[in-house]
């Protein structure tokens, strides 16, 4: 009888396979991770259209589809004209010159879209950044956009617990109106980092 590795070792094998021969893959659902991407639809639909915030982290081996699934979800959800007005934003944090970087350029991302966010101090300095963006998001913005945050390598951002706290802990505002979406390689990043009664607040999917 297989193991739940060997097992686990044969899903990713296959899917890794399948991916690396549609290189040009445009279709809605990424080969092998169905599931994984209607899961991951439902709950992003939910939030949209329920105006609920939420953190949600979705880790698994490199290659394995994480993006791709993020992708074809995110193409999904362009499409339903049902939703009302939200807006999408993407970091890598690969590319960050230091972890707080990333709140100066969330910050630049919003304002390029003119969402309002009254800045304090010197703009430039990711400690004003970072004090502008909580204070916008502990605010009451049931009236604004909706605001879906894609993170893409989270663990870069792993050296500093208490800016990814920081981060996941502004979703916990009843109306932020801030999804966050976390991609990390590393399998128990979240579980590794935040004690229990942090972790419950957010969803995970484990990509094997």
């Amino acid at each position: 009888m297989e193991n739940h590795t060997q097992v686990s070792s044969t899903i990713y094998h296959k899917a890794r396979m399948k991916l690396e021969s549609v290189p040009n893959w445009e279709d809605d659902d990424v080969p092998c991770r169905e599931e994984e991407g209607d899961n991951l639809y439902t709950e992003l639909l939910d939030c949209l259209t329920s105006r609920s915030s939420r953190s949600i982290y979705i880790h698994g081996m490199p290659g394995c589809g994480k993006s791709l699934t993020m992708s074809a979800v995110l193409k999904k959800l362009s499409t339903n004209p049902d939703l009302g007005r939200w807006e999408y934003f993407e970091i890598n944090a690969m590319q960050l010159a230091k972890s707080s970087d990333i709140y100066l350029t969330f910050l630049e991302l919003l304002q390029q879209r003119n969402i309002r966010i009254k800045v304090d101090g010197n703009r430039t300095k990711p400690i004003v950044a970072q004090n502008s963006l909580r204070n916008y998001f502990a605010r009451d913005q049931s009236k604004s956009p909706m605001i879906l945050l894609h993170i893409e390598e989270l663990d870069k951002l792993a050296k500093s617990v208490e800016l990814l706290y920081d981060l996941f802990d502004w979703t916990t505002g009843g109306k932020a109106n801030l999804i966050i979406v976390g991609i990390s390689n590393d399998l128990s990043l979240v579980e590794k980092l935040f004690p229990k009664k942090v972790y419950i607040y957010i969803s995970s999917l484990l990509m094997h």
